[in-house]
């Protein structure tokens, strides 16, 4: 592999593991599809939005095809706000047979002004013949600035009622301990376990770990 590529690879960043843990009959087919694809998460090369920053399609075909190149072939994304909307898109037209879209802004509070929470959520409804899923914000429901409960159940259910798709939100794996009702929320239950956060440095023990979790 190339400089280049290993820098690119640098900068794609897999911040978190989403773990698999339940689903509803309904979501079988779901289930097979994360067991039999290797999964990454995607926050793009040249994406800030504090800058205002966001990648052209060049620069998400690149970052997609260096991790086409390693293996993957199901993807995970954070947003779906202005041109991180077409990574579903693009990632069909690449090899990646599973895509699950993520959706930041849910209700307009904070950081999230109106016209970037309608804009996602038609984004997210316009590629729903590329996704195979959605989740809902992203450890959200501790911020007093995102979202609370009852604002994710809703949005919860009316993207699934726009797409026909199963739709989930994605919380610390603590989080689901801690309120075990959390387990209801959405389709399937997909948290998320920062080995690191849980000072684990080893890759090797980080990745039993995940897993044990």
């Amino acid at each position: 592999m190339s400089t280049e590529a290993r820098r690119t690879v640098r900068s794609i960043a897999l911040c978190c593991v989403f773990t698999l843990l339940s689903f509803a009959p309904a979501e079988a087919a779901l289930a097979d599809l994360f067991a039999g694809l290797d999964w990454i998460t995607l926050a793009p090369t040249n994406f800030d939005p504090t800058r205002s920053l966001y990648p052209n399609e060049a620069s998400l075909r690149e970052d997609l095809r260096v991790l086409c190149g390693f293996g993957f072939h199901g993807i995970f994304t954070y947003a779906s706000w202005q041109t991180v909307g077409q990574i579903p898109r693009l990632a069909r037209e690449e090899c990646f047979r599973g895509v699950v879209m993520g959706i930041w802004c849910v209700v307009e509070k904070g950081a999230c002004a109106r016209d970037r929470v309608k804009a996602e959520f038609d984004n997210a409804v316009a590629a729903a013949r590329y996704v195979d899923a959605y989740v809902v914000g992203n450890e959200g429901l501790d911020d007093p600035q995102r979202y609370n409960r009852a604002e994710l159940e809703s949005y919860i259910a009316r993207l699934k009622a726009a797409t026909g798709k199963p739709v989930t939100t994605s919380e610390q794996f603590d989080d689901y301990i801690a309120d075990p009702t959390l387990l209801a929320l959405g389709d399937f239950v997909l948290p998320i376990v920062h080995p690191f956060w849980h000072d684990l440095r080893s890759p090797r023990t980080a990745a039993v770990w995940t897993a044990d979790q």
